[in-house]
């Protein structure tokens, strides 16, 4: 592979496997598999996944990162034999290393090298092409390279299961999510799934209506995807919202101030609110929200602020430990743990 293939290295990245096509006991082809790739938005549209839901499923589609017919051996549709058989072996053999099925698998086609008739001939369907842009640790940097994007289900039904609305098995948790990848706004004007909907359908604002800097909607907007986005506390929260784009403010409702613009909550403005709110109203909006990211709610244990939410599952040794810090899901602040040996 280092000697013939045009990129010059063997390297996969992730979960990976590597396969020989042999013919007569003579080495003919070489093929690699690894982790699908983080986003890509041609193959997460023929998907129809949301940004959350792939974070929770990326590990069921993989990619065929090497194919190579070695040279010296010549025998027509060699290369969509090979592709084929490989693809029907993936799922079983991924399964035994890996512990999770292959559903769907992608792929690469340079533009100015090849066509990618071997994959049209086994069955991929052409999604798009890519942007020309490669992930390193620290940012997207665009290389000017387009490529060709090929997928196929490797499980019938693999598409339609992994873009399902549908709690599966194989979920990840969630770690955190961009606010740009999570869907304040509803798909349609006239769809109640969008987070300022669920928000007046589910909660009633406890305040005096005299003396509301904030509308509700931006309070527990900012709450909610702050914690989709991996924060866990009211001060990270504070701390994360004030530093949010104007733009990204004003799409959170935040409101205008003449001298300093958009303007993001306190720490002790989001603690009053959650103190007040039912727990009951709570979990019905938090839940709500969750499904409307696609996020798997199956077993998931929530609190915040104090908020036992009903049915989560969450045991704790004294309110007092739990009313300090927020934590959801599987996130808990050290102090809570110093404070409370009994959380389960």
């Amino acid at each position: 592979m280092r000697t013939h293939h045009y990129l010059a290295t063997s390297n996969l990245m992730g979960e990976q496997i590597r396969y020989v096509a042999e013919h007569c006991g003579q080495w003919v082809a070489l093929l690699g598999w690894s982790s699908a790739s983080l986003k890509l938005h041609d193959r997460d549209a023929w998907i129809g996944w949301t940004p959350a839901m792939a974070g929770q499923r990326l590990q069921l589609v993989a990619n065929n990162a090497r194919f190579f017919v070695l040279p010296g051996f010549d025998r027509p549709n060699l290369a969509s034999r090979c592709l084929g058989l490989n693809v029907r072996q993936l799922n079983d053999d991924w399964k035994e290393r890996y512990g999770h099925p292959i559903l769907c698998a992608e792929t690469f086609v340079e533009l100015n090298r090849n066509t990618g008739a071997c994959y049209r001939a086994s069955g991929w369907d052409e999604a798009g092409e890519t942007k020309g842009f490669r992930r390193t640790p620290s940012a997207y940097r665009e290389h000017g390279i387009t490529k060709r994007i090929f997928v196929i289900q490797v499980k019938r039904n693999g598409r339609k299961h992994v873009g399902s609305r549908q709690d599966l098995t194989w979920d990840r948790p969630l770690q955190r999510l961009e606010l740009a990848a999570q869907p304040v706004e509803p798909p349609t004007p006239d769809a109640h799934s969008g987070l300022f909907s669920i928000i007046q359908e589910h909660i009633t604002d406890p305040r005096n209506v005299r003396g509301r800097s904030y509308r509700l909607e931006c309070l527990l907007g900012v709450i909610l995807t702050c914690l989709l986005a991996g924060q866990t506390t009211c001060a990270a929260i504070a701390e994360w919202a004030s530093h949010l784009k104007p733009h990204e403010r004003k799409r959170l409702r935040c409101p205008y101030r003449a001298k300093t613009g958009y303007s993001a909550p306190t720490a002790n403005t989001l603690r009053y609110i959650l103190q007040d709110i039912e727990p009951g109203q709570l979990e019905a909006a938090v839940r709500a929200w969750l499904r409307a990211c696609g996020v798997n709610t199956t077993n998931t244990d929530i609190a915040i602020d104090g908020k036992i939410l009903c049915g989560s599952g969450v045991l704790y040794d004294t309110a007092r430990a739990c009313r300090r810090f927020p934590f959801f899901p599987d996130h808990v602040a050290p102090d809570v743990m110093r404070q409370s040996d009994h959380i389960r």
